[in-house]
């Protein structure tokens, strides 16, 4: 028994958006460093813990995103988490510190049947029975912002509301039944934030780093947030052809490819105040839980006014300056963001903005557009010109015509006549379309 009680385990469950990246990249590429002092941060698993726990205790560790994207089989997702389960034990039981820290936000995804067995694992595999479980914990409407733009960042299309139902307490309430209240050390990110060396300084002192080690240290900084602009047009590639569909990766999509566009600038991301307030009523319980629990008041939170997104020169310039860059379907979906917010704006600037963007598409990358291989949805005709190209995007003669006048109104009447043009081929007889049509024709060639 002597030898069980001997060290001690910190567990960190994230949550997710509480600088969990910043503090498991800190620790792990200064592990000696905390090694020399007292705290063992494993050196054969990854930077986060979360492939590592999460799949050697999920149910179907075989979905998880990693093992997915590397088409990895049930029995090769096996094979790692044996490989993972001799390393980690090895390690512990052959390091001399007496704390030891093992990180993974997924882990607060585990059922609580999943956590029993992390629990007997801990103790009688690891051989520690003394364990805190840590945790993170953030303004709900703040978190939903930072996590909406992470998951459109990794490929989602609309965020699902109902992912944060009950947020906390379906994360929390697990571990306080299976490891009891008092092994739970949870605390504020905004509290955190306000450290004087930041949420990992904050980190360092639940785990009793001496202040002397923090000074040795580099701090990292990940996931910084991205502009509305950036969010608004990932999300409309998500859309359209999500990064993975039915567990695979969609066709003409891989990992990365809209990371260029997560460098546009732009006000700060904030979600629709529909969602701010569903998300609001949908956690009212939750909030009054986490309070009455944990005494963590999230109760007053107001609802933020969302920015109105504006196309100025530097969105323009940004786009120009990385659309070659950009794989075939992620340019072709740009273009059609580009079009559909054309068919939308009435800001006269924002419109010659967009303009500019078009016309660089069209001059420079038609036949990409015009590639039969690239098809950006499963239910439209492959275009084979650019009259189906335009027919795919806007499906009817309306929106053509309405990009025209918009067109027409900021002075860009070569463009508004080009669209016209196409309106018309589609809908030959129409005598709205036959007279813009002339009145163009007049304009352009007087």
């Amino acid at each position: 028994m002597k030898q069980k009680d001997k060290k001690k385990l910190f567990l960190h469950i994230g949550t997710r958006k509480t600088a969990t990246s910043s503090i498991q990249k800190t620790i792990y590429r200064n592990r000696k460093i905390f090694e020399k002092n007292n705290l063992y941060y494993p050196k054969n698993w990854r930077e986060a813990h979360n492939l590592e726990i999460y799949c050697m205790f999920a149910d179907k560790p075989e979905n998880y995103s990693f093992n997915v994207f590397n088409n990895y089989s049930k029995q090769q997702v096996e094979e790692n988490n044996e490989i993972n389960r001799k390393n980690i034990i090895s390690e512990i039981k052959n390091t001399k510190c007496k704390n030891i820290l093992l990180s993974a936000e997924d882990a607060s995804a585990l059922t609580q049947k999943n956590i029993e067995n992390l629990k007997k694992f801990i103790n009688h595999e690891l051989n520690i029975t003394n364990t805190k479980i840590i945790v993170a914990v953030r303004d709900i409407l703040s978190y939903i912002a930072s996590d909406m733009q992470q998951l459109i960042k990794d490929g989602v299309g609309e965020v699902n509301i109902k992912l944060y139902e009950n947020f906390y307490r379906n994360k929390i309430e697990k571990y306080i039944n299976v490891f009891g209240r008092e092994n739970i050390i949870v605390y504020k990110f905004e509290d955190s934030v306000e450290h004087e060396m930041g949420p990992v300084g904050y980190f360092c002192d639940i785990l009793e780093v001496h202040k002397d080690v923090l000074s040795k240290i580099t701090i990292e900084k990940t996931n910084e947030g991205v502009s509305d602009k950036a969010i608004d047009l990932i999300k409309y590639i998500n859309s359209k052809v999500p990064l993975t569909n039915n567990l695979k990766l969609s066709d003409g999509r891989f990992k990365g490819d809209t990371q260029l566009l997560n460098f546009l600038s732009g006000n700060k991301f904030i979600p629709k105040k529909e969602y701010q307030e569903r998300v609001l009523k949908q956690n009212s319980n939750d909030l009054k839980w986490l309070k009455s629990i944990l005494n963590i008041d999230y109760t007053k939170t107001k609802v933020k006014e969302p920015y109105k997104i504006k196309y100025d020169g530097v969105f323009a310039d940004e786009i120009l300056d990385i659309y070659s860059s950009l794989s075939p379907l992620i340019r072709r979906l740009t273009y059609e963001y580009i079009l559909k917010q054309l068919s939308r704006n009435t800001d006269k600037s924002d419109i010659l903005n967009l303009q500019k963007i078009l016309n660089h598409i069209l001059e420079n990358d038609i036949e990409n557009l015009l590639d039969s291989n690239i098809v950006t949805n499963a239910k439209s005709k492959k275009p084979t010109n650019i009259i189906d190209l335009q027919k795919d995007l806007f499906e009817n003669v309306d929106n053509l015509r309405g990009l025209a006048f918009i067109l027409e109104k900021s002075g860009e009447i070569k463009m508004a006549y080009y669209f016209i043009n196409e309106a018309l081929k589609i809908r030959p007889n129409g005598p709205i379309l036959k007279k813009k049509v002339e009145e163009y024709k007049n304009l352009l060639f007087k």
